[in-house]
């Protein structure tokens, strides 16, 4: 209070406004909604408009702690005109979020669509990725509460798409939270229970605890409605537990009373929990949650026979009802007569404005006008010697574009030569340098079959033959690419079952598996069926492999598996090596261009070329490809193409 005595009448007062009503929010709403009022009035006396913005934004946010939504969306509109004068978009994409909130509180579907679209166009020209992803977590929660639970769900994965880009935070465990509630309207269990056990898996760290409790009840309910009321005892728990210890009380009550209702074959310990409940609730003066915790107890003595304790438990909430619905109308009253107010004021400042305006008017256009006399005389004699001017200089522009036409056409000349030089070169390569490696490699074969040699050179005669093969499908590659480079990729998709491509590509590479002992196994069920191009697929698996064969040991394993990953529309595949693994430096440079390729387990030598491929035609064909790895460890490497 002593900072805002002493402070001075600028824009830093308004800030002082802000912090002392934040300070009273949490303990006296009235206090804080009257330094609000303050800190308003003297921000818009000083035209401090950025100032004013920010406390408009913090009324919105206390009026909403009121429940006088009507007020709150006021507010928030007052602060959103001020931005768009300031240019602010990052405060207005916010704004408009607030109003979607309000709106779907209000069950204001419509609206709140609007103003969320509103700030997704925003924060999409900002290129926001954080609160572009949280804006399709809010219309994805949006179109859930509408039962449209699929679209809901291709909300939820566009805001997948977008933080799987950024650093861990909090907002990946809400959305996983929000995809299983999703998954569990659709009845897809197995689904929801897959997505919040790797949000449970990841919000291990004390200031993910609360949506930790989240994610573990909703687990919870999950396993309940399978069937399996063991293991959603044990995650509501678990979720009390970390409640209790985090002081989370408004959680513990709620997991008090699912644990009631799941352990209904214990009556006595059931009807402990809900009289633990009901203390806790009566101790925060939660009237809304106390009367949903009476309506739980009628259901308990319902079921045991107890009618008159059910009767006298009803009568409690019937009481506490009627009391939040005489607060409610009241606060509504309120609500609107503060809008009604606001309105009023709004209307007599623009009403004296147009006055002052009109009145400011007439005495500008008598001085306007015998200005404007003078102004034009000036202006005539002043584009007449522009003009002039500019005749002379266009003649010369002219003359300048006649000789720029002629350098250009002679650079499309030079330009066609060039382009046929490029033309000849690949042609050289492809089929003169090629043509003599492939019939070495030949050659090669014949006198390994027909044992012309001494046998001490026969090892070496291998060799040469494994390094030329190398050397053949390197250029292969360098072909690819820079044809591909120059241009483009040309697609041409159709559906095709992908289990005889992997397993021609096994048999291709079996010799070398063999030469170090690898087991190679591929598990992709027999009916999986994709869209994509037949030979980019076939590149892919080819290259792949070969990797995964070149960086693994004598004795390791590849697996060739359809990765457990679910999105509609997609097939996701996964080969897993258990070879020399990366490291993270190696990993965030292994797709550029500046990748330096590494030396295998055998001296297997590449160029880095293939992967960069690989990239290009999986997200060519609309998908993704990416890796894992750690150390000695091993890798795995994960791309998708999309089904039929």
């Amino acid at each position: 209070m002593s900072a805002l005595r002493n402070s001075k009448p600028d824009t830093g007062r308004s800030r002082i406004y802000a912090q002392v009503a934040s300070y009273y929010e949490a303990f006296n709403a009235d206090s804080a909604a009257y330094f609000l009022i303050q800190g308003i009035a003297f921000a818009s006396s000083v035209n401090d408009k950025k100032g004013e913005a920010k406390l408009l934004e913090a009324m919105g946010e206390l009026d909403i702690t009121k429940d006088m939504n009507n007020k709150s969306k006021q507010d928030y509109l007052a602060a959103l005109e001020i931005n768009k004068t300031l240019n602010d978009t990052a405060s207005m994409g916010s704004d408009y979020g607030r109003l979607g909130f309000i709106s779907v509180s209000k069950g204001d579907y419509i609206n709140a669509t609007s103003y969320y679209l509103n700030a997704l166009k925003i924060f999409e020209s900002r290129n926001d990725k954080k609160h572009i992803a949280g804006v399709y977590i809010s219309l994805g929660m949006l179109t859930s509460e509408m039962e449209h639970s699929n679209k809901a769900l291709n909300y939820l994965f566009k805001a997948q798409d977008i933080l799987s880009t950024l650093p861990f935070s909090v907002y990946n465990l809400q959305l996983m939270n929000d995809m299983g509630l999703v998954y569990n309207d659709l009845k897809k269990y197995d689904s929801a229970l897959y997505i919040l056990n790797r949000g449970i898996a990841k919000s291990t760290s004390p200031e993910y605890a609360l949506v930790r409790t989240q994610l573990m009840t909703n687990a919870s309910t999950s396993l309940y409605l399978k069937g399996d009321r063991a293991g959603a005892i044990k995650y509501l728990i678990e979720s009390l537990d970390l409640a209790v210890r985090m002081n989370f009380k408004t959680t513990e009550c709620y997991d008090l009373v699912n644990l009631s209702e799941v352990r209904n074959e214990d009556p006595e310990r059931s009807l402990a929990e809900l009289k633990q409940a009901l203390a806790i609730s009566q101790e925060l003066g939660q009237k809304k949650l106390e009367m949903g915790i009476y309506g739980s107890l009628a259901d308990f003595y319902k079921n045991q026979k107890r009618f008159e304790d059910a009767l006298d438990v009803t009568e409690k909430k019937d009481l506490i009802k009627d009391s939040l619905l005489s607060k409610q109308k009241n606060v509504e009253v309120a609500d609107l007569e503060s809008t009604y107010e606001l309105e009023r004021s709004n209307d007599k400042v623009n009403t004296l404005t147009l006055i002052n305006t009109r009145d400011q008017f007439k005495t500008k256009l008598v001085i306007a006008i015998a200005a404007g006399i003078a102004l034009l005389l000036v202006v005539v004699g002043f584009f007449y010697r522009r003009t002039a001017k500019l005749n002379t200089r266009l003649i010369a522009k002219q003359q300048d574009l006649k000789e720029l036409n002629i350098v250009t056409n002679k650079q499309k000349e030079e330009l066609k030569e060039l382009n046929a030089v490029k033309d000849k070169i690949f042609s050289v390569i492809g089929h003169d340098l090629r043509s003599p490696l492939a019939s070495i490699i030949g050659m090669l074969q014949v006198i390994e079959d027909e044992q012309v040699i001494n046998e001490e050179y026969r090892p070496f005669l291998g060799e040469l033959r494994l390094h030329t093969r190398g050397s053949i499908d390197t250029l292969d590659k360098l072909l690819y690419w820079g044809r591909n480079s120059f241009k483009g990729i040309f697609i041409q998709q159709q559906v095709f079952a992908v289990n005889a491509i992997v397993g021609s590509n096994i048999a291709l590479l079996a010799t070398a598996a063999q030469q170090k002992h690898i087991i190679v196994t591929d598990v992709i069920p027999t009916d999986v069926q994709i869209h994509a191009d037949i030979s980019h697929f076939d590149f892919v698996m080819r290259n792949l492999l070969s990797n995964a064969l070149k960086f693994t040991p004598d004795g390791g394993k590849i697996n060739i598996s359809l990765a457990e990953i679910e999105k509609p529309g997609f097939a996701f595949f996964a080969v897993q090596d258990t070879g020399v693994g990366m490291t993270q430096e190696e990993q965030d440079h292994l797709f550029s261009l500046d990748n330096t390729s590494k030396i295998g387990t055998q001296e297997e030598v590449g160029t880095g070329i293939g992967l960069l491929l690989c990239k290009e035609f999986v997200e060519k064909n609309g998908g993704e490809l990416w890796v894992t790895s750690s150390q000695g460890e091993g890798s795995t490497f994960y791309f998708s193409f999309k089904t039929v």
